[in-house]
């Protein structure tokens, strides 16, 4: 099998802290490769507890079990590389151990090994000249950014976003959830916040007397006030729900219109913060080559990354992120930055299923005329690929076996023979995703390697089905000459 070897990885460390002190010069100018800043986020060191890295089911609850293993002994090298002489068997990575331990030194370790990780990821499946910075000191998450954001406008410190806020009540409104079909403009609302009106709703509030206020007014102010009273109540909703209801508050009302544009507002202050620390540390970041990976202290979803790309000011920065329940999957940073048109300037779609990848590709289409730069599944190994459906819809099963036969693959792409064991089919059932094409024709083994925009799959999948080894490339358009690839917007 052919590799991207690497006799040496060089990787460019930055040390920036809260204080926003750098190590060394900046020197990412003119045609200097593109960077990726990793940064903790979420209360990474108060949220990651060590003594649980090793458990059954690492950090993460509500995750299957062993699906965030971590390889105890490329974790006692890192360690002991890093001065920790007794490496695994220091107390503050034992769950049996009772005494005292340094659990944020514990956690600011897991960090530096995450990174590393996730670093050498990017150079041997990306390209080697990738730039790399660590980040130390901890910024808080979008939702966070959007929670006080919404603290300083309740509270009055700071003025209403009447652009943001518009959005959010039309939204609500057109969704017909209140039975009003009411809209309302930036300037109408700026003028609805600087009246005595307001400030008569406001002094109500106060008084939690807001619906005998509200019962004596004129039919005109009734209007005008239930605008401003879904903005407070959703500004109030935002600061008082947990992360885990972000996204269900968004859902819950707005179609997701509302969840949208409090998470790009979230996004942007937070990336605004991030710049400023990069700024006054004497570095330059640039939105059109280089990324920021936030790596969570906790989870959001059972998702293991995530990919945004905001517009701002007219021009379009992304992130990734990173979640504890894939951490140390190595080509998940990859697989999150390849959606960002990073390093190539294409866009790279989720292989995984058919239907995340024509979604991707009809909303890349769409908004920059080009879709997706991979296409799906050329070897027909993914039983949920469109040609194994028949025209009466049904999954054509005796043909999907052939090809498999042909190609010389397991269903979902696994290895020839792989779900004869009863391990593996019974974690592979937990999966019902497609694991993607192998990077040579033939499957050839030791070790295993797939495309990396497929499933980044985990310790268990990769331990049961692929004998413990498994690598991610960048697959070339066409991955094998057998099988032509069914028609579709963007595939050539």
């Amino acid at each position: 099998m052919k590799k991207r070897g690497l006799s040496i990885i060089l990787v460019s460390v930055i040390i920036l802290s809260s204080s926003g002190l750098a190590s060394e010069p900046d020197e990412n100018t003119g045609d200097n490769p593109p960077r990726v800043f990793f940064v903790p986020s979420g209360d990474f060191y108060e949220s990651i507890d060590p003594q649980n890295l090793f458990s059954e089911a690492g950090f993460v609850q509500n995750i299957a079990a062993g699906e965030n293993k971590v390889d105890r002994a490329d974790f006692d090298r890192f360690l002991k590389e890093m001065g920790v002489k007794d490496g695994v068997t220091n107390p503050m990575f034992d769950p049996t151990f009772v005494g005292p331990v340094d659990r944020k030194f514990g956690a600011r370790l897991i960090y530096d090994y995450i990174v590393e990780i996730q670093s050498a990821g990017i150079m041997e499946i990306i390209a080697p000249d990738v730039g790399v910075v660590t980040l130390e000191g901890n910024i808080g998450t979008d939702l966070e950014f959007a929670q006080n954001y919404f603290r300083g406008q309740l509270s009055g410190d700071s003025p209403i976003d009447v652009e943001l806020g518009s959005g959010i009540v039309n939204a609500y409104f057109e969704g017909g959830y209140s039975g009003y079909d009411y809209t309302t403009t930036p300037d109408e609302l700026r003028g609805i916040i600087s009246s005595d009106l307001y400030r008569d709703y406001r002094e109500a509030v106060e008084r939690r007397n807001l619906k005998g206020w509200y019962e004596f007014l004129p039919e005109e102010q009734k209007r005008e006030v239930q605008l401003v009273d879904t903005l407070d109540s959703f500004m109030r909703m935002y600061v008082e729900e947990s992360s885990g209801a972000y996204s269900e508050l968004g859902e819950r009302y707005g179609g997701g219109r509302i969840s949208n544009a409090v998470f790009s507002k979230g996004n942007e202050l937070q990336r605004d913060e991030l710049l400023r620390r990069i700024k006054a540390a004497g570095m330059q970041f640039d939105p059109g080559k280089d990324r920021v990976a936030f790596v969570y202290g906790y989870q959001t979803g059972p998702m293991g990354g995530i990919a945004r790309t905001v517009e701002e000011d007219g021009e379009a920065v992304s992130n990734i992120k990173i979640y504890p329940s894939s951490f140390f999957g190595r080509g998940l940073a990859s697989h999150e930055l390849l959606h960002t048109r990073f390093y190539f300037l294409e866009k790279f779609c989720d292989s995984y299923t058919y239907p995340n990848w024509a979604h991707e590709d009809t909303i890349s289409i769409k908004m920059t005329g080009k879709g997706c730069y991979n296409t799906f599944d050329s070897l027909g190994c993914c039983a949920g690929n469109p040609r194994w459906k028949m025209e009466n819809g049904f999954f054509d099963r005796e043909a999907y076996l052939r090809n498999l036969e042909v190609v010389g693959l397991d269903e979902n792409c696994l290895p020839r023979g792989a779900l004869q064991d009863s391990q593996c089919a019974e974690t592979a059932e937990r999966y019902h995703l497609c694991f993607g094409n192998p990077c040579e024709v033939g499957d050839p083994h030791p070790p295993y390697c797939r495309d990396v925009m497929s499933l980044v799959a985990g310790t268990d999948i990769i331990e049961d089905c692929f004998d413990g080894e498994l690598e991610y490339e960048i697959l070339p358009e066409t991955a094998n000459p057998l099988n032509s690839t069914f028609d579709s917007p963007s595939q050539r």
